[in-house]
């Protein structure tokens, strides 16, 4: 059996039913999805998935053995993704779908460092790319932490760190700054 499908660039794929593994109704499920997966704000998109990906590591910072590891899948498997040349499981593509989501959240709301955010273990011990492996990630936690990004850039500013004009020194060493210390360490 043979069917041939086309993807948002319009180019044309065919695969084969014993090479790719799934029986139809699996392949024509993963086909839908890949023009139309939903958001995890219950919007649909046209992305591809190699455009997620792009876009995800573009504004997260993720590197892609990283998200071998988080896919739990080999970092030739993400090149493939990236590529086009394979698509992930429905599982690994809703994944994708909510962390380019909440790439783009970040980035609509300035986030300096998104990529320090999702590792910081700010729920109960829980990072947010634990939460998203684990699929308890939500709007309020990305909120939480677009939050918490504009709490530290407004103290960042409010003590002037921004704009400090002091020039650098060795007055922190201590044969400099205490009398009477041995100096060059």
């Amino acid at each position: 059996m043979q069917f041939t499908y086309l993807k948002s660039e319009s180019i044309s794929k065919t695969f084969e039913e014993p090479n790719f593994r799934m029986n139809y109704d699996q392949i024509e499920s993963l086909l839908k999805s890949e023009t139309q997966l939903p958001g995890i704000f219950g919007d649909t998109t046209t992305m591809s998935i190699p455009e997620y990906i792009e876009n995800i590591r573009n504004i997260l910072r993720i590197r892609k053995d990283d998200l071998a590891e988080l896919f739990d899948v080999s970092y030739q498997t993400i090149l493939k993704w990236m590529s086009g040349a394979s698509l992930p499981d429905v599982e690994s593509q809703k994944l994708i779908v909510q962390l380019s989501k909440i790439s783009d959240q970040f980035e609509e709301s300035n986030v300096s460092r998104p990529d320090l955010l999702i590792d910081a273990k700010a729920f109960h011990g829980k990072s947010l790319m634990d939460l998203v492996r684990s699929g308890e990630a939500n709007d309020k936690h990305v909120e939480s932490l677009v939050e918490e990004d504009r709490i530290r850039n407004q103290a960042y500013q409010k003590f002037r760190l921004a704009n400090s004009e002091s020039t650098p020194s060795d007055s922190w060493k201590s044969y400099i700054s205490i009398p009477g210390t041995i100096g060059n360490y």
